[in-house]
């Protein structure tokens, strides 16, 4: 299920970058972030993806599914998300590094 949302929202990301202008979309995934992180921590932790996963529509995933969506994007190994990792795993540098080029 993860996989599947994944690849929804890598096909979406290009879409919203081409309507929000880079700046734009900067913005809407800082909010995000800032949504969904442990404001304590300053991070996304399971808890905090758990507690904010009905604002994503994700009420319905299995916490083994939330864990692996921190898991797969974690990679200093802390057991949480922050901004920087966030925006690799989305392939959001990608797509930013495609907008200045333009």
């Amino acid at each position: 299920m993860a996989t599947t949302n994944q690849s929804q929202f890598e096909e979406f990301l290009p879409l919203m970058a081409e309507k929000l202008g880079g700046d734009g979309l900067i913005e809407e995934l800082c909010n995000g972030f800032q949504l969904l992180m442990d404001a304590k921590k300053g991070v996304i932790t399971f808890d905090s993806l758990k507690n904010n996963s009905l604002i994503l529509g994700l009420d319905g995933m299995s916490d083994c599914n939330l864990a692996s969506m921190v898991k797969e994007g974690d990679f200093d190994g802390d057991g949480a998300l922050n901004q920087m990792e966030l925006e690799n795993r989305i392939g959001f540098r990608d797509i930013r590094d495609r907008d200045d080029d333009i």
